[in-house]
């Protein structure tokens, strides 16, 4: 049978938890996984809002079928959720403090190392730029990049950040502290 048009898929679960019982689940669980990874580049609303009804799916099946994620993604569904609320502007000061932490937590206290991964830095910058903390992105971006590193095309450039927040001033000293001469 086919299932009601106005029910999303949290509705529906909780109408029929039969759905979830005794471990069924319906569909690749590795599939979903990586439909969340994709979700994290979402902004359009209606998009966001199913992605955030799959990983509220994710988060409802069995724990042995919750398999891990890449940093700061560990426990995939729930941190995936926190991250889609909050460009939806739901829980925003919860994810900040998650992904800040997360950051933080991926940056060695020697400045001249990298971190092996730029998942965790990357989210925390991008989730600052999608709620609008331009400023509060810059200044990570200064803390928590070490000059010289490579972030995906995803993440928002120091430049892009300069431009969001209008603090031309604070992107010309961070150029000068990392001696980039054509970014100055």
């Amino acid at each position: 049978s086919e299932a009601p048009a106005d029910l999303s898929v949290v509705e529906l679960i909780d109408q029929h938890p039969e759905l979830l019982a005794d471990g069924s689940y319906h569909l690749d669980v590795s599939h979903l996984g990586s439909a969340m990874r994709y979700a994290r580049l979402l902004t359009e609303r209606s998009l966001v809002e199913k992605a955030v009804e799959m990983a509220e799916y994710g988060s409802r099946l069995p724990k042995d079928l919750q398999y891990a994620g890449e940093g700061p993604f560990e426990e995939m569904f729930p941190t995936h959720r926190l991250l889609l609320d909050a460009t939806l502007g739901r829980h925003v000061d919860d994810a900040l403090a998650y992904f800040a932490g997360r950051a933080s937590a991926a940056t060695t206290s020697d400045d001249t190392a990298a971190p092996q991964s730029t998942t965790a830095v990357e989210t925390y910058l991008v989730l600052l730029q999608r709620t609008g903390r331009h400023a509060d992105a810059l200044a990570a971006f200064a803390e928590l990049v070490p000059p010289g590193r490579e972030l995906s095309a995803h993440a928002p450039t120091l430049l892009e950040l300069a431009a969001a927040s209008g603090d031309w001033d604070r992107y010309e000293a961070i150029c000068r502290e990392r001696e980039d001469l054509i970014g100055y």
